[in-house]
């Protein structure tokens, strides 16, 4: 950010060093209130940053000043910053300037006031876009933290996430938006500003992975928009006809319904029954998995050994497990996570006791499983079979 003063307000200036002890190194660093602050005089211009670089904190006022372009470069990755505006050349994070003037007595003095909130809300958005444009995770953290210093909530910044994405999915909803919705509701859960911060990253970085890489889709189909039947949405559901089914929904729209007045048959067509036998084949099979009841069962073994004696512990372990899961690709821990909410919340429900120890068991099994993010050795003999048999 290039200033931190209200537009509309008058400075507040404070005593800051005199020229003259500035002009010895060129450089120095000051305290205004709580903030450290570096100086740099250059060209017969007094500049004032933030000491610290906004990525991982180099005392900024070490760097490298470039004689000709006012550009300030940071030693320890290369960061490069426009001492006149707090552009960053590297990309990242700008850097904080702060407004200075210097009197007829030879005093520096400097504005260090935080703009307005919604100022900084509004700065802080547009600085999560730049982050999530690039899935630079590390960055989003920061950028979501600023929003929080500046009073706003994190659902905001999903909310804002999810306006700019939505035109992106044409083929089905992403994971990171159902998942957004349990990594808040487990935030609330939580105390520790750390791990609620952690939470809100981790669902807006999958989002930005998800959904920001794909290309825009318009979802606007060539023909004029038809008014809503649900019987011909249906119909064109079942014949793959996007863009008829596309059609009648924009149509609906057009038409002022909302989701509940297309519900039923949004829930008509998601139930398709060719789904719902592939689900049912899928069950059926693992049917014999099932019999808990049964001592002779392959079950029995499996939930002795992933039996859960404490339940309170457990959920503490899941919950540390998804705030620090260590996988790179994001649809393993929003599985986990989604995996263990739904087990928590239908245990909260009511089940039996025999039906919550193996839900606990199951949601164990599947916490102690390695899960394999590539299949290396399995491509490779997938690809010579397949070589094999082509001809």
């Amino acid at each position: 950010m290039s200033t931190s003063s209200d537009a509309g307000a008058e400075p507040a200036w404070t005593r800051a060093i005199e020229l003259e002890r500035l002009r010895v190194d060129g450089r120095a660093t000051v305290k205004v209130g709580a903030r450290q602050l570096a100086l740099f005089l250059h060209d017969g211009t007094v500049h004032a940053c933030n000491n610290r670089c906004p990525h991982e904190g180099y005392p900024l006022v070490e760097g490298a000043l470039d004689a000709g372009s006012c550009v300030l470069t940071c030693h320890w990755h290369n960061w490069k910053f426009d001492l006149r505006t707090g552009a960053n050349h590297y990309g990242g994070d700008s850097l904080r300037i702060y407004p200075v003037k210097v009197d007829d007595a030879g005093m520096v003095w400097i504005d260090a006031r935080d703009a307005p909130a919604e100022a900084r809300v509004q700065q802080a958005l547009a600085q999560l876009d730049e982050a999530m444009a690039d899935h630079d995770a590390p960055r989003i953290a920061r950028e979501l933290a600023r929003l929080d210093r500046a009073g706003a909530r994190p659902e905001l910044a999903v909310a804002h996430a999810i306006e700019r994405s939505h035109e992106r999915l044409r083929y089905g909803m992403t994971h990171a938006w159902a998942g957004a919705e349990v990594w808040l509701r487990l935030r609330d859960t939580l105390a520790d500003p750390d791990e609620r911060l952690a939470c809100a990253a981790e669902a807006l970085s999958h989002i930005a992975y998800d959904t920001l890489r794909e290309p825009a889709f318009p979802f606007a189909p060539p023909q004029p928009l038809a008014r809503w039947q649900a019987p011909a949405f249906l119909a064109a559901v079942e014949v793959q006809d996007e863009a008829g089914a596309a059609s009648l929904l924009l149509g609906a729209l057009g038409q002022g319904l909302r989701f509940a007045d297309l519900e039923p048959a949004l829930a008509a067509a998601a139930l398709w029954p060719a789904g719902l036998l592939q689900m049912a084949l899928f069950a059926g099979r693992n049917t014999p998995w099932l019999a808990a009841d049964d001592p002779a069962m392959p079950a029995m073994p499996a939930l002795r050994r992933w039996a859960v004696a404490d339940a309170p512990a457990f959920d503490s372990q899941c919950t540390a497990r998804v705030l620090d899961h260590g996988l790179a690709q994001y649809i393993f821990p929003v599985h986990l996570l989604k995996t263990w909410v739904a087990v928590r919340d239908e245990i909260a429900l009511g089940v039996a006791d025999d039906t919550a120890q193996a839900l606990r068991a199951a949601v164990n099994r599947l916490f102690g499983a390695r899960f394999k993010q590539r299949h290396l050795l399995r491509t490779a003999r997938q690809a010579a079979a397949f070589v094999a048999r082509e001809d």
